[in-house]
C-alpha cells in the first residue's frame, strides 16, 4: 500500500512538470527574422521603450555598407537586445540574442529561465510545428541547440533554447575574399 502511494505521488509529480498556466506572448517573434536593422531598432523603441544610440526611429535611409571580407563590423551591425527587456517579451525568457548580417536579422536566439516543454514553447510563441508551415521569412526553428550545456534536459520533449533562423550565414568563408 505504502509503495503504491509513493508511485502515485511520483507519477503526479511527473505529470505536473511544466503544468503552469501558459501566457501567450503578445509579440510576434516570428516576424523578427529578416527584419531590417533600422526597422528592428524602431520596433525596440516603440514596443519595448528601448532607444538604441544608432538604430532607432530617427534613423532614415539606412543602407548597410559592410561586407563579409573587409568591412565586417558594419556587415554584422545591429542593435543589441537590451538584457533588461528580455523578460518583457515573455516572462519565461532569460535572454535574447540577435545576429545580423548585411543589414537584416539573420537569427534570433532565446534562452529560457528553465527547461520548458517544446509544445509549450510552440503555444506561447505561436510557432508552427512543421517546416512547411513556416512563414516566408523563416527557414528553421530549432530547440535545444546548445548541446554542450550542462543544463540540457535529457528529455527531448524539453528545451531551454529556441533559435529562429531567417537565412543561412554568409560570411568570409562563403564569399570570395582575397
Amino acid at each position: 500500500m505504502k509503495r503504491n502511494i509513493m508511485i502515485i505521488i511520483f507519477l503526479s509529480m511527473l505529470s505536473c512538470r511544466g503544468a503552469e498556466k501558459l501566457t501567450v506572448c503578445k509579440y510576434n517573434i516570428l516576424s523578427w527574422p529578416r527584419m531590417d536593422v533600422a526597422a528592428f531598432g524602431c520596433y525596440l523603441e516603440k514596443e519595448l521603450n528601448y532607444r538604441d544610440k544608432k538604430f532607432n526611429c530617427s534613423l532614415t535611409d539606412y543602407s548597410n555598407q559592410g561586407d563579409p571580407c573587409d568591412r565586417t563590423e558594419e556587415y554584422y551591425e545591429g542593435p543589441l537586445f537590451p538584457e533588461d527587456k528580455a523578460g518583457l517579451v515573455h516572462g519565461s525568457i532569460e535572454s535574447i540574442r540577435i545576429e545580423y548580417e548585411h543589414g537584416d536579422i539573420r537569427e534570433v536566439h532565446i534562452e529560457f529561465k528553465t527547461n520548458m516543454l517544446v509544445r509549450d514553447i510552440q503555444k506561447i510563441f505561436r510557432l508552427p510545428e512543421k517546416a512547411e508551415d513556416f512563414p516566408e521569412n523563416v527557414i528553421s526553428i530549432q530547440y535545444d541547440e546548445n548541446i554542450y550545456s550542462k543544463e540540457k534536459d535529457p528529455d527531448p520533449r524539453y528545451s531551454k533554447w529556441l533559435t529562429i533562423t531567417g537565412f543561412d550565414h554568409i560570411g568570409a568563408g562563403e564569399s570570395d575574399c582575397d
